[in-house]
């Protein structure tokens, strides 16, 4: 059965778009209404939105890229964060708080505490960071069906800062936009083009029924750290919340989750069905599994790749350590091949 907010919003659509004179009020009525459906989904998450504040180490004031190069001195927040458990773990973005915090604290909404947090596991690949706060009997917010996740699709950024949701009674802030892509940044990221900016890194990403999408990072190919390059362009990412609630055991032991690494170059410009391995660099999993130069992939964990591109897709989702299989045509022959996943070295040959 369809959500009465859900009902509203076509209806809206309906009447924006019928041809002929206006009824009296007409769309000036419904605009309202819309407007309304949005301030009610902000209602729904708020009790599961935190105000994260932060104190650097001595000298990692200064955000740097990944190749070392400085990008610009960091905020110490407040920054936001989001209720993942009843019990007290808190879902941000690595832009927020990583391994560079000497220490973090929490601000809950409607309450004046400042609780300090426990720096747990990381995901790097998708810029996510897990804390945990001395908390019982949170909100936890309610999370969107993968299959409600589709291209546009209302998209509701939120977030909280000085002034706004955690620790007082105003609603958070709120960017509104719609879902532009799915399967972004080698499949790890949901896009959007409602603003995000580092006001709403690490806060939720909604639908107009309030359920959370996923968690707002900035992100790039090369990183969390390169993606603050999109801050305020009409472009921005969430890493789904289903993606997160997997890796969550893990995150919760204090793991670094960290991008997986086959170990193979591609002919990129093969474009005949599968991808050609043109080079299996030497002590990489690739080289462990048995793949060899000249030998064409057709298939990864019982898909079908028509391109290296596609695979390189295919491997982005996966993180150190997944065991991945393989089947390989190498010289007429089919052949199943199986291969643990390691990490990318500092410096790939």
């Amino acid at each position: 059965m369809r959500s009465p907010r859900f009902l509203l919003l076509v209806a809206f659509v309906t009447v924006a778009v019928q041809p002929g004179p206006a009824s009296a009020g007409g769309a000036d009525e419904e605009v309202p209404a819309l407007e309304q459906v949005f301030a009610d989904a902000v209602k729904r998450v708020q009790p599961s939105l935190v105000s994260v504040s932060v104190v650097w180490k001595p000298g990692k004031e200064q955000l740097r890229t990944s190749r070392g190069f400085p990008l610009f001195r960091r905020g110490a927040g407040p920054f936001t964060g989001v209720v993942i458990s009843s019990d007290g773990l808190i879902i941000t973005s690595d832009f927020n708080v990583s391994s560079d915090a000497e220490s973090a604290t929490v601000r809950l909404p409607n309450d004046p505490r400042v609780l300090q947090a426990e720096i747990l596991g990381r995901d790097v690949s998708r810029g996510i960071q897990l804390l945990k706060i001395p908390a019982k009997d949170l909100v936890v917010p309610e999370f969107a069906r993968d299959e409600s996740v589709k291209v546009g699709r209302w998209a509701l950024a939120c977030g909280v800062g000085e002034g706004t949701g955690a620790g007082g009674s105003a609603l958070p802030s709120l960017s509104v936009g719609i879902i532009s892509a799915t399967e972004r940044i080698a499949g790890r990221a949901i896009q959007i083009d409602a603003s995000t900016n580092p006001a709403n890194y690490g806060g939720p990403l909604i639908d107009i029924e309030g359920r959370v999408v996923g968690i707002i990072t900035p992100l790039t190919h090369a990183g969390s750290r390169e993606g603050i390059s999109y801050y305020d362009s009409g472009i921005g990412f969430a890493v789904p919340v289903s993606d997160i609630l997997k890796q969550l055991t893990k995150l919760k032991t204090g793991k670094v989750i960290r991008p997986a690494f086959l170990g193979i170059q591609f002919d990129t410009r093969y474009l005949a069905g599968g991808a050609k391995v043109v080079k299996v660099l030497p002590g990489t999993s690739a080289e462990k599994a048995g793949i060899r130069a000249g030998d064409l992939i057709v298939q990864f964990n019982n898909e079908t790749m028509h391109t290296s591109f596609k695979l390189l897709h295919a491997i982005g989702r996966c993180r150190v350590d997944d065991v991945v299989k393989f089947k390989v045509v190498r010289e007429g022959k089919e052949m199943e091949l199986t291969a643990t996943l390691g990490a990318r070295p500092e410096r790939v040959p």
